[in-house]
């Protein structure tokens, strides 16, 4: 990989350009997009690192990782990366991907299998974060510095619901399937921020002066043959609280490495994140598990 300062980083960069990424996934009717983008990542990694095509298991995380409603469980690209790095990801063609079709399936199917081979991490990292002190600072030049540095990177980006107030996950994901058909994405920060928020997760994998490039798990048909573009230098739907990618062994770190993706209960613009929610039990709009942790300044929207 490289190592330059901003100062010496290409105005625009695209690893795609480099075939360090691997092909764009269908994700289907299950919200997994979290761990296709961990997946994504980690296969990256091995080809920057090793030069090494991999077709890694989605479904393996899903199987394996955790316990009910997987596909609602877009908050849950932490416990992804860790067991990457504890259990290692088996090959596709060991454990396929069969969520999109089927949904949610019993927890443990085929866990034990293919443990003679099995590729993990040593490590996961977020871009684009100084902290000095307490104080913790998120900035798009710097996840572009990483980015080039250090490879793609899975990023979190909450979106608006096409219906303010809608309890349903895939409305979250609708917005986003229904207003994109290619371009460059920008949503006002008013309309990120509008009611019941939800996650979805994306692979960054490059970047020009004017957009994030980023590979989806909506299929090839989708999009820009599976990409999409959104504006760079607004923070797009809170796109610097959360970029995260993967290393291995043998990797070259900066020194600023040891900044740990733990969960320190840090508050940022009125946005409490990591630290449990303040939000009620059932969070007014909110009705789902996994968005009762998104609340503006503790108040439920």
């Amino acid at each position: 990989m490289f190592s330059a300062s901003m100062s010496t980083i290409p105005t625009s960069f695209d690893w795609r350009d480099l075939g360090k990424v691997t092909a764009v996934k269908n994700q289907g009717k299950c919200g997994s997009a979290y761990i296709h983008a961990v997946v994504a990542s980690v296969e990256s990694q091995y080809l920057i690192q090793k030069n090494q095509s991999l077709d890694l298991s989605e479904q393996s995380i899903l199987n394996c990782e955790f316990n009910t409603d997987l596909c609602y469980s877009s908050d849950n690209i932490i416990p992804s990366f860790g067991y990457a790095k504890e259990k290692g990801l088996p090959l596709e063609s060991c454990t396929p991907y069969i969520s999109g079709i089927v949904g949610n399936v019993d927890d443990g199917i085929g866990c034990e299998s293919c443990m003679d081979q099995r590729y993990k991490i040593a490590g996961f990292r977020q871009y684009g974060i100084t902290k000095n002190g307490s104080t913790v600072s998120y900035s798009e030049q710097k996840i572009a510095e990483d980015l080039y540095n250090y490879g793609p990177a899975a990023a979190v980006i909450y979106l608006p619901p096409r219906n303010n107030g809608t309890t349903d996950f895939y409305d979250h994901i609708n917005y986003l399937i229904a207003n994109y058909t290619g371009g460059v994405l920008d949503i006002s920060s008013s309309i990120c921020h509008a009611g019941c928020l939800q996650m979805t997760v994306v692979l960054l994998v490059g970047y020009t002066p004017d957009f994030w490039i980023a590979k989806t798990s909506f299929g090839p048909n989708w999009g820009e043959n599976g990409y999409i573009r959104f504006k760079r230098g607004t923070n797009f739907c809170s796109m610097t609280r959360r970029v995260i990618a993967p290393f291995l062994a043998d990797s070259i770190l900066p020194t600023t490495a040891a900044i740990t993706v733990a969960k320190p209960a840090i508050t940022v613009s009125g946005w409490t994140e990591w630290a449990a929610s303040s939000c009620t039990a059932n969070c007014g709009k909110c009705g789902r598990t996994i968005m009762k942790r998104v609340c503006r300044g503790g108040i439920c929207p």
